[in-house]
C-alpha cells in the first residue's frame, strides 16, 4: 500500500511540475512540436496516476479508507481535474497553431504587403475575455449570449474544454452549483443546463431589473457623479427591459416620475422650470430628462473644476468587507481631543474616564454638557443621529454610562409582555412534590444538524451550519452569520423564553434563502431573528465515537461532519422542519443514531451509547404539607398594633389640631413639616431649583436684554 501511495505522490508531483514550466517557458519555444510532446507527457502521468489508484482501492477496505489522507482529500479528483485544465490549456494552444495563417508564396507586392499588414494587425488583437457571472439575474441574458456564442456554438472545442470554460467563468453563488459536477465528458451539458434553469427564468429576470431600477437612492445634495449613476442605472434597466421583449416606450410619465423623486432639490427645481418653460401642454419625454441630466452633471463638474476643490461626497468610498456609513463634512482632517485628559482620543477610549464608577461618568458627562449617547457637546441624546443604544439594555445612553439598576426596571417593565397572546394567566397554589433524578450514564445525545446553502437578496451563498429544532416555533440566526451575510435587518423587539423561563431580547429579523448541497433545485425562503449571544453551545457537545452502523451506509449526510463538536450560526424551528422533511426514516439498534430523510440531506439524531460502566443515580424529594402553610399565613396576619414613631405621631397632632372645614365643604389642614430639614430628600428638589438658578444666571450673562428684561418684570 505504501508503494503505491508513493507513485501517486510522485506522479501528482511531476504533473505540478509541468504546469509550473509551461507557464514559465518562453514564447519562442511553445511551438506545434512542444505543445504535443507535453500533451503526450501527461497523457501518460495521467494513465499511471489512474492505474496506481485502482489497485490501491482494490487492496485497501472501505473501511480502512477514511483514515488514509489521500481519500480523505480526495487527492484522486484534484489530480483529475488539474489533468484536464493542463490538457485544455494544452489543445486550446495546439488549436491556435492549427488555425494560423500559413505562410504565403505570393510574389511580393504593395498589395499583398498591405494585406500581410492587416493580418498582422488583427493577429494582435487582444482575446474576448468571458464576463464573471456570479447568480445576478439580471447579468444572465448577457453572460448567456457570449458563452453561447464564444463557447457554446464553437466546433473546435470538445465538450470538456467547455465545461472546464464553463467552471472558471462562474463565482459565488453560481460556482457553488457546479462544484458537485465532476470536468468530464459527459457532465458539459448537464451543467449547462442546471445554469439555464436556475437563472433562466424571465419572470425572476425582470423582477430582478425592476427591484434595481426602484430601490434607487435618493440624492440628498448636489453631487454629479451621483447624477451620473442615477441616470447610468436608469438607462441600463431600461435597456435591459427592452431586451426582454418589453416595450418601455410608453413610460415616459412613469420613468419621469421615479427619477425626479430621486434628485436632489436644487436639482429638482432645475428641471421643473426647464419642463415648463417649453410647453404647458406638452408632456417632457424620458429623452428630455436624460438630456437634462446628462447637462446638469456636466455643468457640476466644470464648476468643480474651475473652483479647483472637490465635494466630499463626490469622493469614491473605498468597498470594504463589510457595511460601514460614511459622513464627511469637511475636506479637512478633524481630530477629536479628549475632553477629559485633552489627548488625541474619543472620551470613550479615555483612560481616566474608564476607570470612574457609571454614576461619576454620568455626572461628568452632564457637568460638561455631552451627549449621554456618542459623548459629543452640541445636542442632547434625544436628538442624536448616531444609531446605536447601550449593549446592555437597549436604552438611549452609551453602554459606559450603564447602571445595574436600569437592567432591572428594563427586565420588569418587560415583563407585563408575555400575555398579549390571548392566553389568560392563572396563579395556582397547588400541593407539589418534587423528585429529582440525575444519573452520570455515559452517552451522548445527537442533535440533528445539517450544512445548508444561505443565499441573501443579493444573491451572494455562504456555507452554514444549522441546528434542526422541531421544539422551536421561530427561526434564529446568528449575529456573525448575518454580518457574513450582509442581510437587511428589520426592527423586531421581543423576548424569547427558554427552559427554566430564561429569557432573551431580539432586536432585528431577516429575510434570507436556504438551499441543500445535494438537491440544486431545493431553495426555500425563511424569516429568522438575529440574535446578538451564542446561539448554542459546540454541538455536539464532545467528540461522538463513530463506529460502523450498518443503517447508515450510503447515505447522502446532511452533515457530514456531525460527529465533530462545531459552533451552529442557523437554528432552523418547526416551520422550516415540515417544509424539509421527507417520510423515510431508518431506526438502528439500540445505542445508535436514528437516521430522517430530509431535503437537506439525511439528518442524524438520537443517543449513542459511549460507555455504559460507572452509572449512578441521585434521587430528591420534597412534599409540602397544607396544614403548615396554613399556619404561617394565619401567624403572619395575626400582627399586633404597630407602634408609631415620633415624626407620626406629631403628625397625627398636627391634623387633630389644625384641621377645619370651609363654607364650600372642603377640608384644609396645615402641612407637617421637618423642622430640621425643611426640605424633602425624595424629590431633591433643592439640588433642582440651584441648578435651574445658575443656569439663568449663565444665560444672563450671555444675553444682557433678556435680563434687561426680566428684571423689569420681577
Amino acid at each position: 500500500m505504501d508503494e503505491l501511495l508513493n507513485v501517486l505522490e510522485d506522479t501528482a508531483a511531476l504533473l505540478n511540475k509541468t504546469q509550473i514550466n509551461l507557464k514559465k517557458c518562453p514564447k519562442a519555444r511553445l511551438t506545434r512540436g512542444y505543445v504535443e510532446a507535453r500533451i503526450k507527457c501527461i497523457e501518460e502521468y495521467w494513465t499511471t496516476f489512474k492505474q496506481t489508484h485502482l489497485q490501491l482501492v482494490k487492496i485497501t477496505p472501505k473501511e480502512q479508507r477514511q483514515e488514509l489522507p489521500y481519500f480523505q482529500n480526495e487527492d484522486y479528483f484534484v489530480f483529475e481535474d488539474l489533468y484536464l485544465v493542463l490538457l485544455a490549456d494544452l489543445k486550446d494552444l495546439l488549436q491556435s497553431f492549427t488555425q494560423a495563417p500559413a505562410p504565403s508564396t505570393v510574389t511580393s507586392s504593395p498589395n499583398n504587403s498591405k494585406i500581410i499588414a492587416d493580418t498582422e494587425n488583427l493577429v494582435r488583437l487582444p482575446r474576448i475575455e468571458l464576463p464573471k457571472f456570479t447568480g445576478n439575474y439580471e447579468d444572465w441574458p448577457t453572460f448567456q449570449d457570449l458563452f453561447t456564442s464564444l463557447v457554446d456554438k464553437n466546433p473546435a472545442l470538445s465538450d470538456v474544454q467547455k465545461l472546464h470554460y464553463l467552471k472558471s467563468t462562474v463565482s459565488c453563488e453560481a460556482e457553488t452549483l457546479l462544484k458537485p459536477i465532476q470536468v468530464t465528458e459527459n457532465n458539459y451539458k448537464e451543467a449547462w443546463n442546471i445554469l439555464k434553469s436556475r437563472y433562466g427564468n424571465k419572470r425572476l429576470i425582470i423582477n430582478s431589473v425592476l427591484k434595481k431600477l426602484f430601490n434607487q437612492k435618493k440624492i440628498s445634495s448636489q453631487s454629479a457623479n451621483q447624477l451620473k449613476n442615477l441616470l447610468d442605472v436608469t438607462t441600463d434597466c431600461l435597456n435591459n427591459l427592452e431586451n426582454l421583449n418589453i416595450s418601455t416606450s410608453s413610460w415616459n410619465p412613469i420613468i419621469i416620475f421615479l427619477v425626479i423623486q430621486k434628485l436632489d432639490p436644487e436639482s429638482h427645481k432645475e428641471w421643473e422650470q426647464t419642463a415648463y418653460s417649453k410647453s404647458e401642454d406638452e408632456l417632457p419625454t424620458w429623452e428630455n430628462l436624460k438630456d437634462f441630466l446628462q447637462s446638469r452633471y456636466r455643468t457640476l463638474e466644470l464648476v468643480l473644476s474651475m473652483s479647483g476643490t472637490c465635494s466630499s461626497r463626490d469622493k469614491p468610498v473605498r468597498e470594504r468587507s463589510h457595511l460601514v456609513t460614511v459622513t464627511a463634512t469637511t475636506s479637512q482632517p478633524n481630530e477629536r481631543t479628549c475632553v477629559l485628559c485633552k489627548e488625541k482620543h474619543t472620551l470613550c477610549h479615555c483612560k481616566n474616564f474608564t476607570k470612574l464608577q457609571p454614576t461619576e461618568r454620568a455626572d461628568y458627562v452632564k457637568t460638561n454638557n455631552l451627549c449621554f449617547n456618542c459623548f459629543v457637546p452640541g445636542h442632547s441624546a434625544y436628538q442624536c443621529k448616531l444609531q446605536m443604544s447601550c449593549r446592555l439594555c437597549r436604552r438611549r445612553h452609551h453602554t459606559l454610562l450603564h447602571r445595574h439598576q436600569d437592567s432591572a426596571q428594563t427586565e420588569e417593565r418587560n415583563q407585563p409582555s408575555e400575555s398579549h397572546h390571548g392566553v389568560e394567566e392563572k396563579e395556582e397554589v397547588i400541593n407539589s412534590m418534587v423528585a429529582s433524578h440525575h444519573s452520570t450514564k455515559q452517552s451522548t445525545a445527537l442533535l440533528a444538524t445539517a450544512m445548508v446553502l444561505a443565499r441573501n437578496e443579493h444573491n451572494q451563498t455562504v456555507v452554514l451550519r444549522a441546528l434542526v429544532d422541531q421544539g422551536s416555533q421561530a427561526s434564529f440566526l446568528s449575529e456573525k452569520a448575518a454580518q457574513m451575510l450582509k442581510l437587511t435587518r428589520q426592527p423586531a423587539r421581543g423576548s424569547i423564553i427558554g427552559v427554566g423561563s430564561t429569557r432573551t431580547n431580539v432586536d432585528h429579523v431577516v429575510q434570507l434563502k436556504i438551499g441543500s448541497r445535494w438537491n440544486p433545485s431545493f431553495e426555500i425562503n425563511i424569516q429568522a431573528y438575529v440574535m446578538s449571544k451564542q446561539l448554542t453551545t459546540k454541538i455536539p457537545s464532545k467528540a461522538v465515537t463513530v463506529t460502523h452502523w450498518p443503517h447508515l451506509e450510503g447515505l447522502n449526510l446532511a452533515d457530514p461532519d456531525y460527529f465533530q463538536p462545531g459552533s451552529i450560526d442557523l437554528l432552523l424551528g418547526v416551520k422550516e422542519y415540515a417544509q424539509i422533511v421527507q417520510k423515510t426514516l431508518i431506526k438502528g439498534p439500540p445505542g445508535s443514531p436514528c437516521a430522517q430523510e430530509t431535503n437537506l440531506g439525511w439528518i442524524l439524531f438520537g443517543e449513542i451509547d459511549n460507555n455504559r460502566e460507572n452509572e449512578s443515580f441521585l434521587v430528591l424529594h420534597h412534599q409540602v404539607h397544607i396544614d403548615h402553610m396554613l399556619k404561617s399565613l394565619w401567624e403572619i396576619d395575626n400582627d399586633k398594633k404597630r407602634i408609631l414613631t415620633k415624626e407620626e405621631k406629631l403628625c397625627e397632632t398636627i391634623y387633630e389640631s389644625t384641621h377645619t372645614r370651609n363654607s364650600e365643604g372642603r377640608y384644609l389642614v396645615r402641612l407637617p413639616f421637618n423642622t430640621n430639614n425643611p426640605f424633602s430628600n425624595e424629590g431633591n428638589t433643592k439640588e433642582i431649583a440651584r441648578k435651574r438658578l445658575l443656569h439663568l444666571e449663565r444665560r444672563f450673562k450671555k444675553e444682557t436684554k433678556l435680563k434687561e428684561d426680566y428684571t423689569k418684570v420681577m
